[in-house]
Protein backbone atom coordinates (compact mmCIF):
# COMPACT_ATOMS: atom_id res chain seq x y z
CA UNK A 1 0.00 0.00 0.00
CA UNK A 2 2.81 2.28 0.68
CA UNK A 3 3.64 1.79 -3.12
CA UNK A 4 0.31 3.27 -4.33
CA UNK A 5 -2.00 0.22 -4.35
CA UNK A 6 -5.62 1.25 -2.87
CA UNK A 7 -7.70 -2.29 -3.51
CA UNK A 8 -5.44 -4.78 -1.62
CA UNK A 9 -6.90 -7.20 0.86
CA UNK A 10 -5.69 -9.97 2.69
CA UNK A 11 -6.55 -13.07 4.11
CA UNK A 12 -5.73 -15.70 6.96
CA UNK A 13 -7.01 -18.56 8.23
CA UNK A 14 -5.03 -18.33 11.39
CA UNK A 15 -6.49 -15.35 13.59
CA UNK A 16 -3.11 -13.95 15.45
CA UNK A 17 -2.07 -13.32 11.85
CA UNK A 18 -4.93 -11.00 11.61
CA UNK A 19 -4.79 -9.68 15.06
CA UNK A 20 -1.14 -8.55 14.07
CA UNK A 21 -2.10 -7.42 11.05
CA UNK A 22 -4.81 -5.14 11.63
CA UNK A 23 -2.32 -3.82 14.41
CA UNK A 24 -0.09 -2.49 12.06
CA UNK A 25 -3.37 -1.12 10.42
CA UNK A 26 -3.57 -3.53 6.94
CA UNK A 27 -6.86 -4.10 5.71
CA UNK A 28 -7.14 -7.88 6.35
CA UNK A 29 -9.65 -10.43 7.60
CA UNK A 30 -10.01 -13.77 9.13
CA UNK A 31 -10.97 -16.78 6.25
CA UNK A 32 -9.99 -19.53 4.46
CA UNK A 33 -9.07 -19.48 0.96
CA UNK A 34 -11.18 -21.75 -0.43
CA UNK A 35 -14.62 -20.28 0.77
CA UNK A 36 -13.02 -16.77 0.29
CA UNK A 37 -12.09 -16.94 -2.94
CA UNK A 38 -15.35 -18.85 -3.93
CA UNK A 39 -18.30 -16.17 -2.54
CA UNK A 40 -15.82 -13.14 -4.65
CA UNK A 41 -17.33 -11.95 -7.61
CA UNK A 42 -14.86 -9.22 -8.63
CA UNK A 43 -11.82 -10.62 -10.71
CA UNK A 44 -8.20 -10.08 -9.27
CA UNK A 45 -4.97 -8.35 -10.92
CA UNK A 46 -2.90 -10.77 -8.60
CA UNK A 47 -3.35 -13.58 -6.23
CA UNK A 48 -0.78 -14.30 -3.74
CA UNK A 49 -0.11 -17.18 -1.67
CA UNK A 50 2.18 -17.61 0.99
CA UNK A 51 2.60 -21.79 1.60
CA UNK A 52 -1.23 -21.85 1.01
CA UNK A 53 -0.30 -25.09 -1.51
CA UNK A 54 2.00 -26.98 1.25
CA UNK A 55 -1.33 -27.70 3.22
CA UNK A 56 -3.31 -29.13 0.56
CA UNK A 57 -4.17 -32.55 -1.29
CA UNK A 58 -2.92 -33.01 -4.03
CA UNK A 59 -6.03 -33.03 -5.84
CA UNK A 60 -6.93 -29.70 -3.64
CA UNK A 61 -4.04 -28.23 -5.11
CA UNK A 62 -5.44 -28.74 -8.77
CA UNK A 63 -8.59 -27.45 -7.33
CA UNK A 64 -7.17 -24.40 -5.46
CA UNK A 65 -5.13 -23.38 -8.57
CA UNK A 66 -7.99 -23.71 -11.03
CA UNK A 67 -9.99 -21.68 -8.83
CA UNK A 68 -7.18 -18.92 -9.05
CA UNK A 69 -7.35 -18.81 -12.28
CA UNK A 70 -10.92 -18.88 -12.44
CA UNK A 71 -11.12 -15.58 -10.34
CA UNK A 72 -8.18 -13.79 -12.27
CA UNK A 73 -8.53 -11.44 -15.03
CA UNK A 74 -6.81 -11.66 -18.00
CA UNK A 75 -2.71 -11.16 -17.94
CA UNK A 76 -3.46 -11.60 -13.70
CA UNK A 77 -1.09 -12.63 -11.93
CA UNK A 78 -0.63 -15.63 -9.46
CA UNK A 79 2.69 -15.29 -7.10
CA UNK A 80 2.96 -18.73 -4.64
CA UNK A 81 5.63 -19.33 -2.02
CA UNK A 82 5.82 -23.12 -1.23
CA UNK A 83 8.45 -25.55 0.38
CA UNK A 84 11.78 -26.56 -1.36
CA UNK A 85 11.41 -30.27 -1.87
CA UNK A 86 14.70 -30.25 -3.74
CA UNK A 87 16.79 -29.17 -0.38
CA UNK A 88 18.58 -31.95 0.98
CA UNK A 89 18.62 -30.17 4.39
CA UNK A 90 15.06 -29.24 4.65
CA UNK A 91 13.34 -31.16 2.26
CA UNK A 92 12.31 -33.70 4.10
CA UNK A 93 12.20 -31.87 7.43
CA UNK A 94 9.74 -29.66 6.18
CA UNK A 95 7.15 -32.60 5.69
CA UNK A 96 8.10 -33.99 9.08
CA UNK A 97 7.63 -31.12 11.22
CA UNK A 98 3.92 -30.08 10.52
CA UNK A 99 1.33 -32.83 10.18
CA UNK A 100 -0.93 -30.58 7.90
CA UNK A 101 2.22 -30.24 5.31
CA UNK A 102 1.14 -32.67 2.71
CA UNK A 103 3.76 -31.68 -0.08
CA UNK A 104 6.78 -29.72 -0.87
CA UNK A 105 7.19 -28.67 -4.31
CA UNK A 106 10.61 -28.14 -7.09
CA UNK A 107 11.20 -26.14 -9.52
CA UNK A 108 9.91 -28.79 -12.43
CA UNK A 109 6.45 -29.97 -9.68
CA UNK A 110 5.87 -26.04 -9.58
CA UNK A 111 6.00 -25.37 -13.13
CA UNK A 112 4.15 -28.62 -13.59
CA UNK A 113 1.14 -28.17 -11.94
CA UNK A 114 0.76 -24.57 -12.98
CA UNK A 115 1.16 -25.73 -16.62
CA UNK A 116 -1.44 -28.16 -15.78
CA UNK A 117 -3.70 -25.49 -14.95
CA UNK A 118 -3.79 -23.83 -17.91
CA UNK A 119 -1.21 -20.92 -16.61
CA UNK A 120 1.70 -19.31 -18.73
CA UNK A 121 4.79 -17.56 -18.37
CA UNK A 122 5.97 -19.42 -15.57
CA UNK A 123 8.74 -18.56 -13.59
CA UNK A 124 10.20 -20.28 -10.47
CA UNK A 125 12.90 -18.82 -8.37
CA UNK A 126 14.56 -18.88 -5.24
CA UNK A 127 13.56 -17.09 -2.24
CA UNK A 128 16.50 -15.60 -0.08
CA UNK A 129 15.87 -16.00 3.66
CA UNK A 130 18.79 -13.34 4.33
CA UNK A 131 16.45 -10.41 4.41
CA UNK A 132 18.69 -8.45 7.62
CA UNK A 133 20.97 -7.13 5.81
CA UNK A 134 22.73 -5.03 8.76
CA UNK A 135 23.44 -8.22 10.08
CA UNK A 136 27.22 -8.88 9.38
CA UNK A 137 26.87 -12.61 10.16
CA UNK A 138 24.23 -12.89 7.46
CA UNK A 139 26.69 -12.24 4.90
CA UNK A 140 29.10 -15.31 6.38
CA UNK A 141 25.22 -17.36 5.73
CA UNK A 142 24.72 -15.95 2.34
CA UNK A 143 28.45 -17.34 1.33
CA UNK A 144 27.50 -20.72 3.05
CA UNK A 145 24.17 -21.27 1.02
CA UNK A 146 26.36 -20.87 -2.33
CA UNK A 147 28.84 -23.62 -0.95
CA UNK A 148 25.91 -25.37 -0.30
CA UNK A 149 24.34 -24.84 -3.55
CA UNK A 150 27.48 -25.34 -5.42
CA UNK A 151 28.10 -29.12 -3.66
CA UNK A 152 24.14 -29.55 -3.98
CA UNK A 153 24.43 -29.16 -7.59
CA UNK A 154 27.10 -30.77 -8.20
CA UNK A 155 25.70 -33.65 -6.50
CA UNK A 156 22.60 -33.96 -8.03
CA UNK A 157 24.33 -33.87 -11.36
CA UNK A 158 26.04 -37.15 -10.10
CA UNK A 159 22.85 -38.81 -10.12
CA UNK A 160 21.84 -37.55 -13.44
CA UNK A 161 19.29 -34.89 -11.61
CA UNK A 162 18.37 -31.44 -13.13
CA UNK A 163 17.53 -29.38 -10.10
CA UNK A 164 19.08 -25.84 -9.59
CA UNK A 165 17.08 -24.56 -6.66
CA UNK A 166 17.95 -25.51 -3.56
CA UNK A 167 16.55 -22.92 -1.15
CA UNK A 168 14.50 -23.85 1.69
CA UNK A 169 11.19 -21.92 -0.28
CA UNK A 170 10.98 -21.20 -3.66
CA UNK A 171 8.86 -18.96 -5.31
CA UNK A 172 6.83 -19.18 -8.39
CA UNK A 173 4.93 -16.33 -10.21
CA UNK A 174 2.46 -17.24 -13.11
CA UNK A 175 0.06 -15.43 -15.50
CA UNK A 176 -3.52 -16.27 -16.57
CA UNK A 177 -3.67 -15.83 -20.63
CA UNK A 178 -5.64 -12.82 -21.80
CA UNK A 179 -7.46 -14.92 -24.61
Amino acid sequence: MKEGYTNVKGIDSFEDKIEHAIAHELPCEHAEAFDYLESSSEPYDVIFCEQELNHLTKIEIIEFLELCWSKLKPEGLLISHVLNGANPITGAEALAQNFDHYNTFTEYTMRQVLEHTKFENIKVVPLNLYVFWKNPLNYVLIFMSFLYTLFFRVSFIMYGKKNKLFTKKIAAVACKPSG
